[in-house]
């Protein structure tokens, strides 16, 4: 908590640096009464806000804590030490947030099917992929058609080894909506890590008639062509996909084994010294 060394009665300092000597003894309530003391001698003071948030925090309330926090960086938008306080919460609890808050809507709505979706997308950028399975499991029980849980629970299946069950999802989310490029990308690449080759191939070409510069296609495209022993035209996909972004790209293939069979090929080590096409590499 931010400290403030002035202690003269009446100050809303001293109601401050009590707050903070009340919290520090696990006096949370009476901490807050000593914040809400100093705000209201001091509406400007933006630290009676950050202390207040801490206590906020600890209890748990943490839109309350965030209310507080952005008030302090709008009362003093100057103030490092305010924004530094709203960016570490931001950094910290921000998923936190976004989880209690999505909870509570499923606790007063439990059909809200795009809160369900929405709560298993957060959880799964946290790598909770139990209980974010379950939501959208809940939220295709409830409205079956609906191409992004089948989509997100497709990826999610394929993300923690399970394929083959996958492929069911992606290919329904497809079917619902065939226009979506993404949706087919992670189709063709389930159907490539599953074995079916031809088959994920068909799906990534279909991308490429859409989008011939699309990165993803080619580079599983590639991938693809390199499994079934088709050295040239996994150069030709793998060529356009270092040329769109190179460092991401060698940075795939330094992890992917399905590539092992070409990389000591002349042609993959010549493509994999090209150059970014914003990079003019000078004469010898």
């Amino acid at each position: 908590m931010k400290r403030r060394r002035t202690r003269e009665p009446g100050n809303p300092d001293s109601h401050n640096i009590h707050g903070i000597e009340l919290a520090d003894r696990g006096f949370l309530d009476e901490a807050m009464q000593e914040f809400s003391r100093a705000l209201a001698l001091d509406p400007l003071a933006p630290f009676p806000r950050i202390n207040r948030a801490s206590v906020y925090i600890e209890q748990g309330k943490l839109l309350e804590a965030l209310s507080d926090l952005v008030d302090a960086v709008r009362v003093a938008p100057d103030n490092e030490s305010a924004r530094y306080h709203l960016g570490f919460f931001l950094s910290v609890h921000g998923s936190n947030l976004a989880v209690q808050e999505l909870e509570h809507v499923l606790r007063h709505e439990p059909e809200h099917v795009d809160a369900l979706i929405q709560l298993a997308i957060t959880l799964m950028d946290r790598g909770e992929f139990e209980p974010a399975e379950k939501a959208l499991r809940s939220a295709i029980e409830k409205d079956p058609r609906n191409p992004t849980a089948n989509h997100e629970l497709g990826n999610l299946l394929a993300d923690t080894g399970r394929v083959h069950e996958a492929i069911g999802f992606l290919r329904a989310a497809s079917q619902m909506q065939p226009d979506d490029l993404d949706i087919l990308i992670d189709l063709g690449v389930a159907f490539v890590q599953a074995g079916f080759l031809e088959e994920g191939a068909q799906h990534l070409s279909r991308v490429l008639k859409r989008d011939p510069e699309n990165l993803y296609a080619h580079y599983n495209l590639a991938a693809a062509a390199a499994l079934r022993h088709r050295t040239e035209e996994c150069f030709e996909h793998l060529e356009p996909a270092l040329r769109s972004d190179i460092q991401t790209v060698q940075n795939w293939l330094d992890e992917d084994s399905r590539f092992d069979e070409v990389r000591k090929d002349p042609k993959f080590i010549e493509l994999c010294r090209l150059s970014p096409p914003d990079v003019v590499v000078p004469l010898a």
